[in-house]
């Protein structure tokens, strides 16, 4: 599964970590699993979105539009619990 063939961006997001990673047969004897994506989606309507997703610990984000006055900086963190290279964490903000 990808974004670009999924008519939900966050939908193929988490399908693609979990399915092309997470669970990959490829790299089934690797313990931990690190990788990080940000994307850019345009969406019909002419607005558009960043949606970052990782399975590293942190994974620190910036962005700025035209219409912004200044960047904005995020910084996405696993859920409390989650393991580093062995779970994900999936965000996005319109821009």
């Amino acid at each position: 599964m990808s974004i670009q063939r999924e008519n939900n961006a966050s939908l193929g997001l988490s399908q693609g970590f979990k399915q092309s990673l997470l669970e990959s047969e490829f790299l089934s004897e690797e313990k931990e699993k690190y990788a990080g994506v940000l994307a850019l989606v345009h969406n019909e309507d002419n607005t558009a979105e960043v949606l970052w997703g990782h399975t590293t610990d942190s994974m620190c984000v910036g962005y700025m539009s035209s219409s912004l006055k200044k960047p904005k900086v995020v910084m996405s963190r696993l859920p409390t619990g989650g393991v580093p290279g062995k779970s994900f964490t999936m965000l996005g903000m319109p821009v």
